[in-house]
């Protein structure tokens, strides 16, 4: 192609040292930009910006655009102080798309920037700043991709080399792998662009279907016609719109309460960090027909989501189906294997729980309490009776009921002195990290059949606080059991149990032995004491000749531990925060030790035990001891230090008369 002659701009700016990370003091940026007018008026075609010393950045006159010896390009020289290279980069290149690549002389760090090239980014060939070689950059603009191509000579002929860039290689602002290099896309808008899909010619029904797209320029602020209902194909119609948060666009658009499955494509397996784009679907049960295929998307009582996809028009046939659980929706990764990851939006779900009672009236603390995820849970207040049913067990009989805060239920369930156990149930990577189910058990020491009455279990607090749980594989505690035992540490902890638990307490109120203090834990130690000695004037009694007795101080008995096992926090996880534990025990005491995992208290009961303090008389056999912390009157020192000093006082005067 014929280019037109090229004219080359240079000006020498001394940027704001702060605003540059990397360029340290003494440092200024210069760049050199190519123009295709003689008056460097046009956008320009590149810019080359390098780090030098403060020194180079010398007045040279007047601004001026003239051109270089022996060639056609022209050079406009000046120094000027903008805020940083990037606003000269706006005021430069004002609507077009650039392409911005940031070199670093800290490979795998990225920190101490180096040079700045910027590139017009408009699929055309273009002369570089050298005047030797030669460069395009080619956009996608409907897949949010970018190509620069370099040239050894100056019109874009012969082999070129590429540098593929998608829109989250654009977009990351750390470097990796050792690399020294940072892109990103200068004149884009940053929007969401998001296809709405209607089965309506006027586009005025909920959309049947969402996609949301990268892209550098959206496409309704760059084809302003498409946000108009227009057909998409055959008996489908759509409008494109820009979001900056297509979440609440998406709520939006399909109405408040519309659950919906979310289905997101990646460039990166298995990471799953760099999003292409979404799909959006209803799963309120509908055909969702898009021409071809259909679709259907169900969610369950359980908690799991259903995706059924038919190979016709109307949702006929037999479908493929996919099922996902809600640790898999949760669970923030990529299907196995694939570049996919689906979640659910437009609902919040609850907690079903169950209550089973030893009651044909639902009227006696639950022996057991199950809660699991459900994203359709009717409340016990919704069905206009007590809820209570009756089971076929002989006086037995359950209620059903939904909450957001299952330890808030569960302390709502039992008396206050009624010792229970609250378990929670994971699954995943064997740290307790994706929460699945929480079950309660009545800890009695009692037998007690399950919910489904056919295991059953007792649960036992021993003297020591910790617990021990037989779970039996027959009704009325017959069969094989399995045991478990859990310390009181693990109790107070909360700690991931096995991998797959973690345990929460409540209701207990058991006395330790009071006999002997615990032998693994040392006494404590009373810290000195910080009140000044008494003022009052010393006694006119004259001293006495007998050295005084020393009483044994009173010595505190080792503070005993606490006698009730922490209680249950009082907020439940969210049910779509499935990592989160509850962060808030109730406790009375401030100062309580807070557990660095969890944030739940670890050690502080509602109400502090009584300390017994032992007689003031030591046993003969002890050796006499003055505590730090007694309190000896000013008198009393007094004759003290005086009955030392006596014999001294004396010598010294004997000497004397001698």
């Amino acid at each position: 192609m014929q280019l037109l002659h090229r004219y080359e701009i240079i000006v020498l700016i001394l940027l704001a040292i702060a605003s540059l990370p990397g360029i340290t003091q003494g440092q200024s940026l210069t760049y050199v930009a190519n123009y295709e007018d003689a008056a460097c008026t046009w956008t320009p075609t590149q810019f080359v910006f390098t780090s030098v010393a403060n020194a180079t950045c010398a007045s040279t006159g007047a601004p001026r655009c003239s051109a270089v010896s022996g060639s056609s390009i022209r050079r406009y020289e000046a120094c000027s102080t903008p805020s940083q290279y990037t606003d000269v980069l706006k005021t430069a290149f004002r609507s077009k798309l650039y392409l911005v690549a940031k070199t670093y002389s800290d490979p795998g760090k990225c920190e101490v920037l180096d040079q700045v090239t910027a590139y017009v980014a408009d699929n055309l060939c273009h002369v570089a700043v050298d005047g030797a070689s030669s460069f395009r950059v080619t956009t996608i603009i409907e897949s949010g991709f970018a190509v620069l191509t370099t040239y050894n000579g100056k019109t874009c002929s012969g082999a070129g080399q590429d540098e593929e860039l998608n829109y989250s290689n654009l977009t990351t602002t750390t470097c990796t792998d050792g690399g020294d290099q940072l892109f990103s896309m200068g004149g884009a808008t940053n929007k969401w662009s998001v296809m709405s899909v209607f089965s309506d010619s006027e586009c005025a029904l909920n959309p049947i279907n969402l996609q949301v797209y990268h892209r550098f320029i959206c496409d309704a602020e760059r084809n302003p016609a498409s946000a108009e209902c227009g057909v998409l194909i055959n008996t489908l119609y759509s409008t494109w719109s820009c979001a900056e948060d297509y979440v609440a666009f998406i709520e939006n658009a399909l109405g408040d309460g519309v659950p919906f499955l979310v289905e997101e494509w990646f460039y990166d397996v298995p990471n799953c960090t760099q999003l292409e784009h979404l799909m959006v679907y209803p799963a309120d049960g509908s055909c969702i027909s898009m021409d071809w295929p259909s679709y259907k998307v169900h969610l369950h009582h359980n908690g799991t989501v259903t995706f059924d996809t038919f190979g016709s028009s109307n949702c006929t046939g037999d479908p493929e189906t996919q099922s996902f659980d809600r640790a898999r929706l949760t669970a923030n990764t990529c299907v196995a294997d694939s570049t996919t990851k689906y979640s659910i939006g437009g609902v919040t779900p609850q907690w079903r729980a169950i209550a089973i009672y030893e009651s044909d009236a639902c009227s006696t603390d639950p022996v057991q309490l199950t809660y699991t995820m459900d994203f359709i849970c009717e409340p016990r207040t919704s069905r206009g009776d007590s809820g209570c049913v009756i089971g076929q067990q002989v006086m037995t009989s359950s209620v059903s009921d939904c909450t957001d805060d299952y330890f808030a239920f569960t302390a709502g369930e039992y008396e206050e002195d009624h010792p229970h156990v609250l378990v929670e149930n994971y699954v995943g990577d064997g740290e307790c990290s994706e929460l699945e189910s929480a079950s309660v058990y009545s800890a009695d020491g009692l037998c007690h059949d399950s919910s489904d009455g056919l295991t059953s279990f007792s649960v036992t607090f021993e003297p020591d606080l910790s617990i021990t749980m037989e779970i039996y594989e027959g009704a009325n505690c017959n069969g094989t059991n399995s045991s478990q035992q859990v310390t009181r540490d693990l109790l107070e902890s909360h700690e991931c149990f096995e991998g797959d638990k973690k345990f929460y307490t409540g209701g207990i109120n058991i006395e330790l032995p009071t006999t002997e203090p615990p032998t693994t834990e040392p006494p404590t130690t009373e810290p000195p004491t910080t009140e000044p000695p008494t003022t009052e004037p010393p006694t006119t009694e004259p001293p006495t000749t007998e050295p005084p007795t020393t009483e044994t101080p009173t010595t505190e008995a080792p503070t005993l531990p606490p006698t009730e096992s922490p209680s249950l926090p009082t907020e439940t996880p969210a049910p779509t925060e499935v990592n989160e534990v509850a962060t808030d025990a109730p406790t009375t005491d401030p100062a309580a030790p807070v557990s660095p995992v969890t944030g739940v208290t670890t050690g502080a009961p509602t109400t502090e035990p009584s300390v017994t303090v032992p007689p003031t008389e030591s046993p003969t056999e002890q050796p006499t001891v003055v505590s730090s912390s007694s309190k000896i009157s000013q008198p009393a020192t007094s004759l003290l230090v005086l009955w030392m000093l006596l014999p001294a006082i004396t010598c010294h005067l004997l000497d004397c008369l001698a």
